[in-house]
């Protein structure tokens, strides 16, 4: 006589396969509802700038404004005396309101010819400090954008 193997299920009840077409559905359905309500903020993609060729100096009419970003992620601009004004310290903020209104004086000073901005980057300075640099310089449509180089010491 046989015996029937006993399975892990009581009873006799057959088992039924679960239907999860209409789950993959759901789960696609917010997948793109997410996808296209998401604000995708392309702050760092497009820059219109121009850099300058190698070896190339600024033209006498332009006028020169200098930013120093610090090994500590401040901020300045150097005056043309030496000195240096520092406009912002705090690294973590990523929008430059004082450096914002500062270029938009020299914007004013440098009419109707284009300002250049000079941008001299400490060794240890933060990446993503000079990129808020830089995009403060995009918003108020800075296009001619030279980086000083350092000489070996």
């Amino acid at each position: 006589m046989k015996t029937k193997p006993r399975s892990l299920f009581r009873g006799n009840e057959e088992e039924h396969p679960v239907d999860v077409s209409s789950l993959i559905d759901v789960c696609f359905l917010l997948l793109i509802f997410f996808l296209v309500t998401a604000t995708i903020m392309p702050r760092e993609s497009d820059l219109d700038m121009q850099l300058p060729s190698p070896g190339v100096s600024a033209p006498v009419d332009d006028l020169v404004l200098r930013i120093c970003v610090g090994a500590d992620d401040s901020i300045s601009i150097v005056q043309d005396s030496g000195g240096s004004d520092v406009l912002e310290t705090d690294g973590g903020v990523r929008i430059l309101p004082v450096l914002e209104e500062r270029i938009e004086m020299m914007q004013m000073a440098a009419s109707p010819n284009k300002l250049l901005v000079q941008i001299d980057v400490e060794d240890d300075a933060s990446h993503q400090r000079f990129i808020d640099v830089m995009n403060c310089l995009s918003e108020k449509e800075v296009e001619q954008i030279s980086l000083v180089t350092r000489g070996e010491s």
